[in-house]
């Protein structure tokens, strides 16, 4: 029968408590996260539920012991451990439980060790007696036995380094399986994808190694560039992962194989990135061939992006689990590889790069800045010290496609005039015969940096409509233009008088006329705070500027910390 690993449900184990489903690919996961946080042990844990008799190469069984690579210090609260993991039989269509605790077997001298037992879902109100019956009757497996998978744990002791250690090799007899059934030519054609050239392809002189320090062996192939106890550490953490493929190669051969469960801690242990990559090519490979599900931990970043951006291809397949934090970590799962960057970035630095803020033009820049001084304070989640504004003098179209044209300006934050929400041309006669006119109206899809000011007029044509609403309405702004009548500097201005100054007739209201009261108009603003007023009034439409505006800065944050890296 075929066996996956499907989901794990973490209650509590050591740092980790009540943690999110952690998901498992079908082919490849990878665990990933802070130093510290107990993603080894959690490896090895997982590779304690599944196992069988079968014999490897070196005559081991395919079945880890979490006892074997980790120790349960008497002082730790393990009575109180508990991680539940689904796992899914494919011939039945069957899912099912099994949940590890640790009991403590000293008296015994077997120490404090992890106990796997069938069990119910988490979510669910069957009895545990249930449900072990019908894991009994579909499966025939008994509430401890483990999952009949060959499973097969790589240990970061392997990475003790060679010529530190007390190292033996032995010439295989030309009579055992290994020759016979030419698993060198695997050997040397997966190991030299990896590092090309190592092995010499004419070669079929295959040893064992043993570590007398670990007392693990594996198989070797002797390199071209140097020999057993000279091998670099990448050289000798990369044999021990191929030899252990071997393993699974030589078990796939086999009548009744239906794969099996690799668990690699620290995959790319002092491999190139380069070396690093051609591996997980390698397994992605083999995952399918040999079908095998891998997992593995690791920091590497590069490898973090590789699996991003499979993750994001295909889900089901390949999954990225990643632990943050380090006091209480916490399960995060990453589908933007600049965002995990960005992250990794805030844990050694606490400086925020400048955002370029680039404008259609002057009028864009002075009401784009009076927006965000009115909102910096309790509104915006960006200091504006932190924005350099400049006005380029670009028509909407120009400054819409530079992302498309330089990747600079994908880290940059674009600012268009509200006309460019609309596909159609509105002008202030619309405004003025339905204030309402872009209730329902939906706005064009920027990019993610880019971002139309408030109404759907240019700055010049907004800052008319909002001085004329006051004038013409002004019983509905009574309060606002009395309060300016307290001020030396703004009692001469009443309403008939700024109509008088500002309003022409529609036939007369051409952008030329706009643009020659620009500077008259900020004036008034300015010293009157009628937009402030304004806004106050008009809190959804300002709150959704902002809105936007932060996701915008949010969204280009990111992309400029990942950079610095």
């Amino acid at each position: 029968m075929t066996y996956k690993f499907k989901e794990a449900y973490i209650e509590k184990f050591r740092k980790l408590n009540q943690l999110n489903t952690l998901y498992f690919g079908s082919n490849i996961t990878m665990l990933s996260g802070h130093n510290g946080v107990g993603k080894s042990s959690l490896l090895s844990l997982f590779a304690s539920l599944s196992g069988t008799s079968d014999k490897r190469i070196d005559n081991q069984s395919f079945q880890p012991e979490f006892t074997d690579y980790f120790l349960i210090n008497p002082e730790e609260k393990f009575s109180e451990y508990s991680v539940v993991t689904k796992f899914f039989n494919e011939e039945k269509d069957f899912d099912f439980y099994k949940r590890v605790s640790f009991n403590d077997y000293r008296d015994s001298n077997r120490g404090i060790r992890p106990i796997p037992r069938i069990t119910k879902s988490p979510n669910s109100n069957e009895l545990i007696k249930t449900a072990r019956l019908k894991v009994k009757e579909n499966l025939g497996l008994t509430d401890s036995s483990r999952i009949p998978i060959p499973s097969i744990y790589v240990s970061l002791a392997r990475l003790l380094p060679p010529g530190e250690s007390d190292i033996k090799t032995e010439q295989l007899s030309k009579n055992t399986n290994v020759y016979q059934n030419k698993y060198f030519n695997k050997y040397k054609e997966w190991y030299n994808v990896v590092i090309p050239g190592s092995i010499d392809t004419k070669s079929d002189d295959i040893e064992t190694l043993t570590k007398n320090v670990t007392k693990s062996s594996k198989l070797y192939m002797p390199l071209v560039d140097s020999f057993a106890n000279t091998q670099s550490v990448g050289q000798d953490n990369l044999g021990s992962i191929i030899s252990s493929l071997i393993d699974f190669y030589s078990l796939s051969l086999k009548k009744g194989y239906n794969g099996g469960c690799l668990f690699i801690d620290e995959i790319e242990a002092a491999l190139h990135p380069s070396a690093a990559i051609k591996l997980l090519d390698l397994l992605i490979v083999l995952s399918g061939e040999l079908n095998l599900q891998i997992f593995f931990t690791s920091h590497s970043l590069i490898l973090l992006k590789q699996m991003i951006d499979l993750q994001n291809n295909e889900p089901k397949k390949y999954r990225l689990n990643y632990l943050k934090g380090i006091r209480d970590p916490y399960l995060t799962s990453y589908h933007n590889y600049n965002s995990l960057k960005s992250d990794l970035f805030d844990d050694i630095s606490s400086i925020a790069p400048k955002v370029k803020v680039y404008c259609e033009d002057e009028q864009t820049v002075w009401l784009f800045n009076y927006i965000i001084n009115l909102s910096a304070h309790d509104k915006l989640k960006i200091s504006t010290l932190s924005l350099n504004i400049m006005p380029i003098f670009l028509g909407c179209d120009q400054l819409q496609k530079l992302p498309n044209c330089d990747t600079h300006f994908k880290k940059v934050l674009i600012i268009l005039d509200g006309d460019a929400k609309s596909k159609e041309k509105i002008t202030i006669e619309d405004w003025i015969k339905n204030k309402e006119f872009d209730k329902g109206k939906t706005p064009k899809n920027f990019k993610k940096n880019i971002v139309a000011l408030p109404s759907y007029l240019p700055p010049e044509g907004f800052l008319y409509t909002v001085i004329y609403d006051y004038c013409k309405n002004y019983l509905e702004h009574r309060d606002f233009w009395r309060s300016l009548d307290r001020n030396p500097d703004t009692s001469t201005y009443t309403s008939e008088r700024v109509e008088s100054k500002f309003l022409v007739d529609n036939e007369n209201l051409k952008l030329d006329y706009l643009k020659s009261i620009w500077k008259d108009m900020i004036l008034f603003a300015e010293k009157t705070q009628i937009l402030k007023d304004y806004f106050n009034k008009n809190t959804v439409q300002l709150e959704s500027f902002i809105k936007q505006l932060n996701e915008a800065l949010n969204h280009i944050e990111v992309k400029n910390k990942a950079t610095q890296f």
